[in-house]
């Protein structure tokens, strides 16, 4: 047995094992990441993650799976290693590429930069969300459950940096682009292949590839339309930020890249809600912030990849109403009666919500919603939840209020304290250091 394992052919075995083990991981985490494109609200993506790191099969799961990765890149450096020092002068590359792929010519240089990226994933959130933490990883309520914002981290990454976005891009790239050799090849290295099947295997390396490296790719633009500042020029910005990252995927030559890339860009409308600078904000009637979605769809259909560019907008008319409950007082509880009175159980999901029956509850109750949503607060208006002390003061949320009109950035806490008052209650980045 130990002869076996040392030996060349056990050793391409428990290559390929461990290969297949990491394909099946692959799945699992690519099915994860889909559902920051299914929910826009991240809920979805939170129960998921909060899953992932709280069921113990995962838990005991997780260091094999740290083992498997070890082996893999262990073996794989020692087998080429062996094969180089072998024929120490190296094939005809010109007759050599007539018989095999690109890809499978350069495994161990893929290899390599998947273990880069691999890296760079891990630090960015992995070793977050289990070891260092992050201002984002605050604890929410979903459905009753507590968690950590998973999804705060994950979507403030790529909306602070293009360089991000572009990076796991080439990250999806060079993953399909192992998987497209790799994939088949451990099949034949464990003994199902033959004439036959290779061809059916390599086809199927393919599709798989392409849907491993397409759906790492595709990247998740969340953007925020609405805000008091806003002008078309910022709602055209977005699709034209979409195709910019397309153009430099499309900038790699086309036999190193894996299809095409798909960026999916979603806007939500702003809300403004309590205990934050803009709780003074005035909203918008619905067909304004739909005249604000028309901007950026027509904006994409004018863009040179308009094709890879996925545009999702938020329901306008949900909008409306998240920001009557957001900012509502004591008399919004009568109008919440009434909807659940008339039916109105499961209105968080889209298709039992009724608008209408909304509005009705409102107009039974002496309820205008334009109340709520439609004017903007002047600075001495007492609002429904002052008596609650959050710690942050409303006078530095006064200012930062008047920063926002003025387009001016307050400094990141580490940089600089603003003096929001939080401090007295004895944690926090100002307070341990």
């Amino acid at each position: 047995m130990s002869n076996f394992l040392t030996s060349s052919i056990g050793k391409k075995i428990i290559l390929s094992l461990s290969g297949l083990f990491l394909i099946a991981f692959l799945c699992v985490h690519l099915a994860l990441n889909l559902l920051l494109i299914v929910d826009n609200s991240g809920d979805l993506f939170n129960i998921g993650a909060h899953f992932m790191a709280t069921n113990p099969i995962i838990k005991i799961v997780e260091p094999i799976l740290a083992i498997g990765f070890i082996i893999h890149i262990i073996l794989a450096s020692i087998l080429t290693l062996q094969n180089r020092s072998a024929r120490p002068i190296k094939y005809d590359l010109r007759r050599q590429s007539g018989n095999c792929t690109w890809s499978s010519r350069n495994m161990y240089i893929l290899g390599g930069l998947v273990l880069i990226f691999l890296l760079v994933h891990l630090w960015n959130f992995w070793w977050k969300i289990k070891f260092a933490g992050d201002p984002l990883l605050a604890e929410i309520n979903v459905d009753g459950t507590a968690m950590e914002n998973t999804y705060a981290l994950v979507s403030g990454l790529f909306k602070s940096s293009i360089i991000y976005c572009l990076l796991y891009i080439l990250g999806g790239i060079f993953l399909g682009l192992h998987l497209t050799h790799g994939f088949w090849s451990a099949f034949q290295s464990i003994g199902f292949c033959n004439q036959i099947w290779r061809k059916r295997l390599e086809c199927l390396a393919k599709i798989f590839a392409f849907i491993i490296a397409a759906g790492f790719s595709i990247i998740p633009l969340y953007f925020m339309l609405g805000l008091p500042t806003e002008t078309e020029e910022d709602m055209r910005a977005i699709p034209e930020l979409a195709d910019r990252i397309a153009r430099r995927y499309y900038e790699i030559p086309k036999d190193q890249r894996n299809g095409k890339c798909q960026i999916t860009t979603s806007t939500s409308f702003f809300i403004p809600k309590p205990f934050t600078p803009f709780q003074w904000a005035r909203m918008y009637p619905p067909e304004d912030y739909i005249g604000r979605a028309k901007v950026v769809n027509d904006t994409v259909k004018e863009q040179l990849n308009k094709k890879s560019i996925k545009y999702n907008w938020h329901e306008a008319d949900v909008t409306v109403l998240e920001g009557v409950l957001a900012r509502g007082d004591r008399k919004i509880g009568q109008a919440i009666l009434k909807v659940y009175e008339k039916g109105g159980i499961f209105d968080a999901w889209s298709e039992y919500f009724d608008y209408q029956r909304w509005l009705d509850a409102f107009a039974e109750c002496g309820i205008d919603p334009d109340f709520y949503t439609m004017r903007e607060r002047s600075m001495d208006e007492i609002f429904p939840w002052d008596f609650i002390d959050t710690g942050v003061t409303k006078e530095f949320l006064k200012r930062e209020w008047n920063n926002a009109m003025k387009e001016t950035v307050t400094p990141n806490c580490r940089m600089r304290c603003s003096g929001c008052g939080v401090k007295k209650f004895g944690g926090g980045v100002c307070y341990e250091n």
